[in-house]
């Protein structure tokens, strides 16, 4: 999870995923713009990661973050991610995730780390959850609900 804000965000993404033995990998940059925020809070992040099966590990690193935001700029966000298929072609989607640095303290004014968790159903493009985030300033669940559309070019 990152520091959110109103408004529009942009996010531009580019890198190089392969697969040898049964094994996937992926390691790229993104780069995070909200264009329209009140102030400058743009940041960009390395990553990679290792997909085996079902279970993916991931690893993200800020390589930017505007000194206006976030003047330490020091965030490690490390995660793992479980994919089953339940039922009738129903996708279980499960996800933990540990995000430490001194930017979480810039951001949110707490420690400087915390824990995030979810779970989601998916179905022909739908897809229900919950998610939870242990900062004391947000630590409600969540509910989301999203639709997509996946096709080739």
């Amino acid at each position: 999870m990152k520091k959110q804000a109103q408004g529009t965000r942009l996010d531009v993404y580019g890198g190089f995923a392969w697969e040898s033995n049964g094994i996937g990998y992926d390691v790229g940059y993104l780069y995070y713009a909200y264009p329209d925020a009140a102030e400058n809070i743009d940041f960009g992040e390395i990553y990679g990661s290792v997909t085996w099966e079902w279970l993916t590990l991931k690893a993200s690193y800020t390589t930017f973050v505007d000194e206006a935001s976030a003047p330490s700029g020091d965030m490690l966000y490390l995660e793992a991610n479980a994919s089953f298929t339940v039922l009738n072609e129903t996708t279980l989607d499960i996800h933990i995730a540990q995000s430490s640095g001194d930017t979480i303290k810039d951001w949110y004014g707490e420690d400087d780390s915390y824990m995030d968790y979810g779970i989601s159903l998916t179905k022909s493009g739908i897809t229900l959850g919950l998610k939870k985030v242990d900062l004391k300033a947000d630590d409600d669940i969540k509910v989301f609900a999203s639709y997509g559309v996946s096709f080739e070019l």
